[in-house]
Parts: structure tokens; C-alpha cells; sequence
């Protein structure tokens, strides 16, 4: 039983690893889904906060980006 939470947990991290490489290369709107849904469906998981503060970055270059465009 707990070499299979470790593989949840491995899987986890390697998910949010990938997320985070999209805000990295700036897929804003791509990551502000993936954050969503984490928070929607992982509210439990221990990067809530972190996955917040992204979530939050997202939405600003976001609106950066469409001021830029008007």
C-alpha cells in the first residue's frame, strides 16, 4: 500500500513539473487550466498554495497581454 501512494505521489509531482514548464514557456492559458483543474480536483494535494500563486500569475500576464493587444 505505500509504494503505490510513492507512485501517486511520483506522478503528482512529475504532472506538476509539466504544468509549470507551460507557464515557463509561456502557454498562460494552457497552465490556467491545468491549475484550475488541479484546484477543482486536487485540493488536497500539497502544492495548493503553489499552484494558486501560479494560477494567479497566469491570469496577470494574461491581462498583460490583452491590454498590450488593445
Amino acid at each position: 500500500y505505500g509504494d503505490h501512494r510513492d507512485l501517486h505521489r511520483l506522478i503528482r509531482r512529475q504532472r506538476q513539473m509539466c504544468i509549470r514548464d507551460s507557464y515557463k514557456i509561456k502557454k498562460y492559458e494552457a497552465a490556467k487550466g491545468r491549475f484550475l483543474y488541479i484546484l477543482r480536483n486536487y485540493p488536497d494535494l500539497g502544492q495548493y498554495h503553489e499552484a494558486l500563486k501560479y494560477l494567479s500569475l497566469c491570469e496577470q500576464k494574461l491581462a498583460e497581454k490583452r491590454a498590450k493587444n488593445d
